[in-house]
């Protein structure tokens, strides 16, 4: 109450610096601008605008406090979001590795038939017999080695 008074009293301080009639009244009041200012405060306008002042800070404040209050809710609520993240993480980090420690003697097992199969020759069969005389179907392509008489047969 006492703030939005303070804040009233400045305002119509700024209101009389410009008002001709008010620099004319506190000229002829005894006791000068003050006396004008103390009249003016014992009006009903001045208690009308102190309410409506009050009235006006305390919404402000109000409205200020609901704010600060939906600001936490929403950090809170983040807050928990990121946890909860964190952990699904964590989780699926460590059934990552469980399953990782599960398949280690296969991937071992995998890897020792490699080393041992790794000094043998694989032999790659492709179909095609490897000598002309063999080739019964005529599959055999040769190349020309030299001249036109390399096609004649």
């Amino acid at each position: 109450m006492q703030y939005a008074l303070g804040e009233l009293r400045k305002e119509v301080a700024k209101e009389r610096r410009e008002d001709v009639a008010a620099k004319l009244a506190a000229l002829v009041h005894a006791d000068g601008a003050a006396g004008v200012e103390k009249d003016y405060e014992a009006t009903d306008e001045f208690h009308d605008r102190w309410r409506l002042k009050s009235r006006d800070l305390l919404a402000q404040a109000e409205w200020r406090r609901r704010q600060l209050t939906q600001r936490k809710n929403d950090e809170s609520k983040r807050l928990n979001r990121q946890l909860d993240e964190m952990h699904d993480k964590e989780v699926k980090a460590k059934e990552q590795g469980r399953k990782w420690e599960k398949g280690r003697d296969k991937r071992i097992g995998q890897w020792r038939d490699f080393m041992k199969t790794k000094g043998t020759k694989v032999v790659k069969k492709t179909g095609l017999p490897k000598q002309r005389a063999n080739d019964e179907d005529r599959l055999y392509v040769r190349r020309a080695a030299g001249g036109d008489d390399a096609f004649a047969d």
